[in-house]
This record gives structure tokens, sequence and C-alpha cells, in this order.
């Protein structure tokens, strides 16, 4: 008993302090210009999106050092295991797709708006910087978050409903509250909480990070895709 709560107190420990360190390094992204106090409006977009992706990088060695441990276990795992885990779970990510589809439309009909604040901002960065969101896109936020809201949530929360629930909401939660312009908009909840549920069952399942990093991978691309062929022939 004892040695199953240090154990669980090293684990959730990391889960705490990846999740800490996630939110300390977005919200000091800016501190070198402010220290330097220049406005960063003024600077061309290729230097701050080239800022940007170096900064990004920085944020996912760091996430990937606290989580080391658990990444090399997990990546040797997958290398056995990837057809099973990805061939099993490719239908929940199809449901989770279905249920977010589906809901936008809805949404989108009640609120009389094409697109999620959330989304809107994305198709407005990726006018102006394709790389960038590419980046960004498929490569960091896949990593980063689900390591973060699946991984360090899981190493915290070891009921399975619970930690469903809570890494869904926080990952739905952040991809709407942070944009949100009026309480309506928390309507975006449901397609982006929809896939948090899914990515959250799929580690859960595998107890794998690199399932639902796969999957996340796999859909962020999907999306990327199609707004590279809108602004081919748009």
């Amino acid at each position: 008993m004892e040695n199953k709560m240090i154990s669980y107190i090293k684990s959730a420990s990391i889960g705490i302090l990846v999740i800490a360190m996630y939110f300390i390094l977005a919200n000091i992204e800016l501190l070198p210009f402010n220290i330097l106090n220049i406005d960063t409006k003024t600077l061309p977009n290729y230097i701050k999106f080239s800022y940007l992706i170096i900064y990004e990088i920085f944020t996912m060695i760091i996430i990937g050092i606290i989580m080391f441990k658990k990444l090399k276990k997990d990546f040797r795992d997958i290398l056995i295991n990837h057809k099973k885990y990805y061939s099993e779970n490719f239908k929940f990510w199809l449901i989770g797709l279905a249920v977010m589809g589906i809901s936008n439309c809805i949404i989108v009909f009640i609120l009389k708006n094409d697109l999620s604040n959330n989304e809107e901002l994305l198709r407005q960065l990726f006018s102006l910087s394709p790389i960038y969101i590419y980046i960004t896109s498929i490569i960091f936020a896949p990593f980063v978050e689900e390591i973060v809201f699946r991984q360090g949530i899981r190493n915290i929360i070891k009921n399975k409903y619970l930690f469903i629930l809570i890494s869904g909401l926080l990952f739905g939660g952040l991809h709407v509250v942070t944009s949100m312009s009026s309480t309506m908009d928390l309507l975006y909840l449901i397609p982006y909480c929809s896939l948090g549920f899914v990515f959250a069952y799929m580690l859960y399942k595998t107890n794998n990070i690199f399932t639902s990093m796969g999957f996340h991978f796999l859909h962020n691309g999907l999306l990327i895709g199609i707004q590279f062929i809108i602004l081919i022939f748009s």
C-alpha cells in the first residue's frame, strides 16, 4: 500500500508539473519582447511567426523532458503494437469526428455563424502564414496537448470516467473559452469536447500516449489539408 502511494505521488507530481509548465510557458511567450520594450504589432510577420515556431519547439522540448520516461516507454510499446492500437481505435476517432461534424452543423444553424471563433482565428493565421499553422497544428498541438491534457491529467486522475470527463472538458474548454465572444459560444464545447473524450478514452484503453497523439496528428493533418486545398483553389 505504501509503495502504491509513493508511486502515485510521483506520478501525480509529474502530471501537475507538466500541466503547470504548459501554462507558465504559454504566459511568458512574449516576455523577451516585453523586456526589450518591443511592440510585436510593429514587427514583420515573418519575424513574429519565426519566433513563435522557435518558442513552440522550446516548449515541446521542456514538456518532453518532464514526461521523458513515459514517452520512452510508450514509444517502445507503439513500435510493437501500433497496428493493434490504431486499428482498434480508428472507429472511435470516426465516431468523435462524426459527433464533431454534426454538432458543428447544428450550432452553425442555431448561431447563424459559419465558424467558431477558434476556427476563424486559425483561418486568419493560416492566410498570413500557412507554414506556421502547419507546424503548430500538425506537430506542436498534438504533441503538447496530448502530453498535457491527456497524460498529465491521467497521471493525476486514476478513475476511468473522471479522467475522461476532466480531460475532455479541459481540452474542449481551452479551445473555446480562450476565443469566445459571447456565452452562446459555449455551445462549441460540444464538438471540441467530443474529440477530447475520444482521445482520453484511447489513452485509457491502450495506456500509450502515442495512440491518442497519432489520431490527433491525423485529425489536425486532415483539417489543415482541407485548408490548403481551399487556399489553392480560392
